[in-house]
C-alpha cells in the first residue's frame, strides 16, 4: 500500500491514472487508505487536477464494503472527478481529513476552492470547519464557491437553538454574502435555509431591507425568503411593512 502513496505523488507517472487510484483508494474503508489521501494532498503541490482529485477520494462516501460508488453523478450528492469518475461526495471528514482539506479554500485555482468547501459540507459541526468556512466567505470572490460555502453554514442556522450564540454569526455572515450584487449563485443556495430558519426579529429586518433599493436580484432574495418563512409558518415583517420598503 505504501507503494500506492508514493504513486500518486510521482510526476513521472500518468495524471489520469493517478486521479483513478485516489478515487478507488478514497472508496475503501479503514483508516490506512485516508491516511495515504491526506498525506498526499498535504504534500501535494499540483497539478490542480490531481488536487481535485485527492479532495474528492478523502469525501466520498465509503459504503464500508470495499466497493466504490462509481457512476454516481444523477444521485444525490453524485460528483463528477476530473478525471471522469462520477462520485457520491457525503459524510464528515475523519480525523486528519480536516485539516488537509481546510486550507485548500484558499487555494489559487477556483476550481479547487469550489471542491474543497463540496467535500466540507457534512463536516460543519466541527468547529474547525465551522470556523474555516466562516472566515472564507467574506473573502472569496467567485460565486460558486460561496454557494457551496453558504449551503453548508446555512445548515447551522436551520439546525441550531436560535440562542446558540454562534448562529447569530453564521446568519451575519450569511446575510452579508446575500447582499453582494455578483452574488446570484449564492442566493439562490440559501434561499431555502434561510426561509426555514429561526429568524429572530433584527435578523428578519435585514432581509426586509434587502427590498430597498434598486438591485432587483437582492428583492427577489429578499421575497423567496420571506415567502418560505411565511408557507412555513414562521414569523415575518406585517404585510405593510414589506410593501413600504419595496
Amino acid at each position: 500500500m505504501e507503494a500506492l502513496g508514493a504513486e500518486l505523488l510521482d510526476d513521472s507517472a500518468d495524471l489520469r491514472v493517478r486521479q483513478a487510484l485516489a478515487i478507488v483508494l478514497g472508496s475503501l474503508p479503514g483508516e490506512f487508505s485516508q491516511a495515504l489521501l491526506v498525506d498526499a494532498l498535504t504534500r501535494c503541490t499540483g497539478p490542480p487536477e490531481l488536487v481535485r482529485s485527492l479532495l474528492v477520494a478523502l469525501g466520498e462516501l465509503k459504503e464500508g464494503t470495499g466497493a466504490g460508488d462509481f457512476g454516481a453523478e444523477d444521485v444525490p450528492h453524485g460528483v463528477r472527478d476530473p478525471s471522469g469518475l462520477a462520485v457520491r461526495v457525503r459524510g464528515p471528514l475523519r480525523g486528519d481529513a480536516v485539516a488537509a482539506t481546510v486550507p485548500r479554500l484558499a487555494d489559487a485555482d477556483i476550481e479547487t476552492r469550489r471542491v474543497a468547501a463540496l467535500v466540507l459540507r457534512d463536516s460543519v459541526a466541527q468547529p474547525a470547519v465551522r470556523e474555516a468556512l466562516l472566515g472564507r466567505l467574506p473573502v472569496e470572490t467567485d460565486d460558486e464557491a460561496c454557494g457551496e460555502i453558504g449551503a453548508a453554514l446555512v445548515v447551522t442556522a436551520v439546525d441550531v437553538d436560535p440562542s446558540d450564540a454562534g448562529r447569530a454569526e453564521v446568519v451575519r455572515v450569511l446575510l452579508d454574502a446575500s447582499r453582494r450584487p455578483d452574488r446570484d449563485v449564492t442566493r439562490f443556495r440559501l434561499e431555502a435555509g434561510l426561509g426555514s430558519a429561526t429568524l429572530d426579529s433584527a435578523e428578519e429586518a435585514d432581509v426586509t431591507q434587502f427590498l430597498r433599493g434598486d438591485e432587483v436580484s437582492l428583492q427577489i432574495f429578499a421575497l423567496e425568503v420571506l415567502g418560505r418563512r411565511l408557507r412555513e409558518g414562521g414569523t415575518m415583517a406585517p404585510a405593510d411593512q414589506v410593501a413600504r420598503e419595496m
